[in-house]
């Protein structure tokens, strides 16, 4: 079957629905906004410049023109960015659908910092989704009709360890992919804890796991990487239209908290969307992590 195809008989109608996508200007997170599009949902592109907003609003155009698509500015490496972001949510779409958790970054091209002083993808990737989720929880438990959360997973989480240590979370160089596998073991453990400690039965936390995918979040590579990267992406992975299926599933068919959306080839690399239920319940495996992470953000924040 194709993608296409899937798309069509597979994903349900968005009609009605309100889509907010951060880092909805590229990769998984621009073809998730387009395809939600075309399913009829109003999306909310949440980007961090408004010209790469405007940008991604008149690519999608130029094939969808009916396209119902708004933007807010949101910058996941900003605290500030952030809470202007949450204050933005609440008063313009307090009755949003789904949340698509997606805003990340690979590898910068130099050793770059958060707004915060953090190092950037962790910053960007995990701290910036933790204190969003934090800002945003009190709004969120109160909710009275159905929101999903989703946030985008990766297979690194799976091939990678968080040691306990916490110079992990506060001085891993970002120029090392170190950076990135920590992010995304932070961001799955996230899903956990928030998965469990939800109580609100209209809540879902949702975690879009799509496999391997070719986006452009290789691009800050160094070139002696960035071409046999892109060699070898072509034989493993799928485009990030693909991709985009996992995300979509979880904003339109039916789920329950805590749901996890993997594909259904071998090892969960390729494939189709397929459901893994509740298997949130059977890990403790967030403890430690977040606990380093919260006493590493209160210590900014305070």
């Amino acid at each position: 079957m194709k993608p296409e195809q899937y798309l069509d008989e597979q994903i349900s109608s968005l009609k009605n629905k309100t889509i907010i996508v951060t880092g909805a200007n590229s990769g998984i997170g621009f073809e998730t906004t387009k395809m939600a599009a075309y399913k009829k949902a109003r999306v909310v592109l949440a980007c961090r410049s408004e010209k790469n907003a405007l940008r991604a609003i008149e690519e999608i155009k130029q094939s969808l023109p009916e396209a119902k698509l708004e933007y807010v500015i949101y910058d996941q490496a900003s605290f500030k960015s952030i809470d202007s972001f949450v204050e933005t949510i609440i008063e313009k779409y307090p009755d949003f659908d789904s949340l698509f958790l997606n805003a990340g970054i690979l590898k910068p091209k130099q050793e770059t910092y958060t707004k915060d002083g953090f190092p950037l993808v962790l910053g960007t990737n995990f701290y910036g989704v933790y204190y969003l989720l934090e800002k945003l929880s009190p709004f969120l438990k109160k909710t009275k009709k159905e929101k999903r959360v989703i946030i985008e997973g990766s297979l690194i989480a799976r091939w990678s360890s968080y040691h306990g240590d916490k110079y992990d979370l506060i001085k891993t160089s970002s120029l090392s992919f170190h950076a990135y596998n920590i992010s995304k073991i932070g961001l799955e453990n996230l899903f956990y804890k928030s998965a469990k400690e939800n109580k609100n039965k209209h809540l879902k936390f949702i975690l879009s796991e799509p496999g391997i995918c070719k986006t452009d979040i290789i691009k800050n590579l160094p070139s002696w990487i960035k071409g046999p990267a892109n060699s070898f992406l072509k034989i493993i992975t799928h485009s990030p239209m693909k991709g985009s299926l996992w995300s979509l599933h979880a904003m339109s068919e039916k789920h329950d908290n805590g749901d996890i959306v993997i594909p259904s080839g071998l090892f969960s690399v390729n494939g189709f969307p397929k459901v893994r239920s509740e298997f949130f319940k059977r890990t403790k495996r967030y403890e430690r992590i977040i606990e380093d992470t919260k006493t590493i953000i209160e210590s900014k924040t305070s």
